[in-house]
């Protein structure tokens, strides 16, 4: 895999990514609120993400005006062979 990933060498797509990848789910507030990110750019991402196969989004029952997004095996099985790629280039 190349480090200019088409779906996730962009930063914005990597945390998701890295963040669903770690909790699991979330709800775009969540991850608008914990990675930073102004919420119309996070829900741009997240479309985007769910069109390309990475993550799936359904509904939170809680709160049935927010959604909750789930990384999807392609989307979590891409997410860590992209990150193993680009980590020498982080000297991580």
């Amino acid at each position: 895999m190349r480090a200019d990933h088409p779906v996730l060498s962009n930063m914005s797509r990597l945390l998701i990514m890295a963040y669903l990848a770690t909790h699991g789910k979330a709800t775009l507030t969540r991850l608008s609120t914990d990675l930073g990110i102004p919420p119309n750019r996070a829900a741009y991402h997240l479309d985007a993400l769910e069109r390309e196969g990475y993550v799936k989004k359904g509904m939170d029952l809680r709160d049935l005006r927010e959604r909750i997004y789930t990384p999807t095996d392609r989307g979590l099985r891409e997410t860590l062979e992209y990150i193993r790629t680009i980590r020498p280039l982080l000297a991580l």
